[in-house]
């Protein structure tokens, strides 16, 4: 009898080193059935299915495996769902997107193909998008399918036949040729404003929009610039050409070239209409900003900028009284820039002459960041080995004083094409700097650069709520509360709360939170009712009691992505999120607690809140009286702080700052705009639009700026840049 359990133990084991059972032979649930649709597992997905499980069962938001494999474009997977009688037009409950629209945006034609054989909705929407994108295979096939009109087949046909140097070109050459045909009239510069940047024709073409003294310029490559006449309201003309623009609250919708009885439609590029309250109409008058609100703001700055948005992430150096004017490439008001190798999105700290930044260096890692506005999700693919380090700059010089490599490794998750690998931006007190690189560690050093302590964390999968497989990095920053390091880690699985002890590391307290990945940094605010450390996410914003970790209050409704931070100014706390269609943003009472529900006639708790109107990138800066909101396609709305009423909302975007991820800061009554396009937008604050300048700075900027003694401190893709008045 011993020998055949020997045997049979042989026998199990030759099973497990051989890959264990088989996916016939082990029970399968629909999580496999996904995972299997999602790599293109047909043998797994055969399996399960044969097991009895639904060929449509539901994974988060109703999404089915059809769905999956249609994403990812897995043909013979999609043709056997089907064939098992899988639904074809079956939607998900968040973005209500069937397989068609997975398969379409993808360009997988033999699945679309597949679709529509199996008698698919969507084949109309399908064509167009096919031709939009110039996929002219699909677009073929979608014609030979005998799923679309005659008429939807000739409009596509001439959509594709346009040729890019056909008659629109020859007509624009023409009008550069031409006179005006009457005198036109002088344009506002804030009409001007509103209309200059890129766009796209329905046609394939680019046009670029310019000011050029005054007039409008219209610029296509390769041809001549043509300047065009205002007459009225939004219309211009150049000879018989009428050009006229569509706009909604001040945002462009549609600009349309007519030339006799033929029109050409273009579409701005990188340009969202932010959704928000409209402006007061009422009697209110606005003022600026009273000596007691400066004042406020005052005391909470210093010459330290100790964590992600300086003290209290308020984003406020009043008294600080940093250039407004400055040219990284002429050197206007430039006193250093200091190169910094690698990639990261986090921001810099500073304490007395110190400056900290850090990076993840990689050789291979070379694709740098795609900025703008756009729909990617896939990760970047590189499995490279990375540098983490954090690196210690004297902040009048620029020199490096020190860097550390805290740690060498390939990085454990995926970064997004505007993420990297050193988002989190580092904290200090003095006496020590916390720097988090996520699943690759939690590392405290010295002020001298001496290692205190490093803490594995684990595996930090922050990503898209949608599908976990799509990864796209860690964003939320440490904080130093006392002798606390407080980190908020939300992720796809077990997320939590937890602090450590600032000189040994060792854990004081963790609180597991049911929340889904944010990219938010917490916050501790002061308040006479006590210091609470308060945390937005999906689920809820939540304060603690960040000696314990202990609920205090929560306020539910957020976005399924959230990345401002909360702050507290006036007495509210302010917390937010912006991504569609949930965008929220509530100024909480101090003296909150418990389960909170917003109602607008009860202000027990909460002073103000609105469900739309709130940012989804950038967090929002409170300075004065006013609250700053900064739409990640640049349309700014200024609110009254107190009673969350419009002041005014208008874009201050331009073909220079089109989109921004970098929160503003404030400083001696002015307001900073980092932008993705590597120029900073200063504006004058209080309840009047004013720019005061665009400042170019000539990299990409993804981050925070910090301000301390008169100096504002950008850090950009490559460089660090100290921004001063010359002495």
């Amino acid at each position: 009898m011993s020998q055949v359990k020997v045997l049979f133990s042989y026998i199990l084991i030759a099973v497990v080193l051989a890959g264990g059972l088989s996916a016939q032979d082990k029970k399968l649930t629909k999580e496999d059935l996904f995972r299997a649709a999602k790599d293109g597992d047909l043998k797994t997905v055969k399996a399960a299915i044969e097991q009895g499980i639904e060929v449509d069962a539901k994974a988060r938001y109703d999404v089915t495996a059809l769905s999956f494999a249609c994403d990812r474009g897995h043909v013979e997977v999609v043709k056997y769902l089907i064939e098992k009688g899988a639904d074809v037009d079956a939607t998900d409950k968040f973005y209500s997107m069937p397989p068609m629209t997975w398969a379409v945006f993808n360009g997988h034609t033999k699945v679309v193909e597949a679709l529509l054989k199996a008698d698919a909705k969507g084949a109309a929407g399908a064509l167009n998008n096919a031709v939009r994108s110039k996929n002219v295979e699909m677009a073929e096939m979608i014609f030979k399918s005998g799923k679309v009109t005659e008429a939807q087949i000739e409009r596509a046909k001439k959509m594709l036949a346009a040729d890019p140097k056909g008659d629109f070109l020859k007509a624009f050459a023409k009008l550069g040729q031409l006179k005006w045909s009457e005198t036109p009239k002088q344009a506002t510069a804030d009409l001007i404003k509103n209309l200059v940047g890129k766009y796209r024709a329905n046609i394939g073409i680019d046009m670029e929009l310019r000011d050029d003294g005054g007039q409008v310029v219209a610029k296509i490559k390769g041809q001549k610039d043509v300047m065009i006449g205002y007459r009225d309201k939004t219309n211009f003309f150049i000879g018989d050409c009428e050009i006229q623009f569509v706009l909604r609250d001040d945002t462009v919708r549609l600009m349309r070239w007519k030339f006799g009885d033929k029109s050409t439609t273009f579409r701005p590029l990188n340009r969202r209409v932010a959704v928000a309250a409209k402006p007061d109409t009422g009697k209110t008058e606005f003022t600026k900003s009273s000596p007691e609100s400066l004042a406020a703001d005052r005391a909470i700055s210093s010459i330290n900028w100790p964590q992600f948005r300086g003290n209290g992430a308020r984003g406020v150096g009043e008294g600080q009284k940093p250039p407004t004017k400055f040219d990284a490439e002429k050197g206007e008001n430039l006193l250093w820039k200091t190169k910094i190798p690698g990639l990261a999105n986090s921001s810099p700290a500073i304490w007395g002459d110190l400056l900290f930044v850090t990076s993840a260096v990689s050789e291979k890692d070379q694709a740098g960041l795609k900025t703008g506005q756009y729909g990617d999700v896939k990760p970047v693919k590189d499995d490279s080995e990375h540098e983490f380090r954090l690196y210690c700059l004297n902040k009048k010089t620029g020199k490096i004083l020190w860097e550390r490599l805290a740690n060498k490794a390939v990085p454990k998750v995926k970064r997004h094409t505007k993420s990297t690998h050193a988002n989190p931006t580092p904290a200090t007190n003095g006496e020590y700097v916390v720097a988090f690189f996520s699943s690759e560690g939690l590392y405290c050093y010295k002020i001298d650069g001496t290692l205190a302590w490093k803490k594995d964390l684990g595996f930090l999968d922050s990503g898209w709520f949608y599908d976990a497989d799509y990864q796209w990095g860690f964003g939320s920053s440490p904080i130093i509360y006392k002798d606390k390091v407080i980190v908020q880690c939300d992720i796809q699985k077990q997320s939590f709360l937890a602090a450590f002890d600032i000189k040994s590391g060792s854990e004081l307290w963790r609180v597991k939170r049911d929340e889904i990945p944010s990219w938010s940094t917490p916050t501790v605010v002061k308040t006479s009712h006590g210091d609470q450390l308060v945390t937005a996410a999906t689920k809820a914003a939540r304060a603690y009691n960040p000696e314990n970790g202990k609920e205090i209050w929560s306020i539910e409704g957020f976005s399924e992505i959230v990345v401002p931070t909360p702050f507290i100014a006036h007495n509210l706390i302010f917390v937010c999120s912006g991504y569609r269609p949930v965008q929220p943003i509530y100024a909480v009472k101090a003296s909150a607690k418990g389960k909170i529900k917003f109602s607008k006639d009860d202000k027990s708790n909460v002073a103000w809140g609105q469900k739309r109107g709130g940012p989804y990138m950038p967090t929002p800066v409170c300075y004065g009286d006013y609250l700053y909101i900064c739409s990640d396609g640049g349309v700014l709305t200024c609110m009254q702080a107190t009673t969350g009423k419009v002041v005014y909302k208008r874009r201050i975007s331009t073909s220079r700052s089109n989109s921004f991820v970098g929160s503003p800061i404030a400083a001696d009554g002015h307001i900073y705009f980092p932008g993705e396009r590597g120029y900073v937008t200063v504006i004058q604050a209080g309840p009047k639009y004013k720019l005061v300048g665009e400042n170019k700075v000539g990299e990409a900027i993804l981050s925070v700026p910090a301000i301390s003694e008169g100096v504002l401190y950008v850090r950009a893709q490559n460089h660090v840049f100290a921004f001063g008045k010359k002495k």
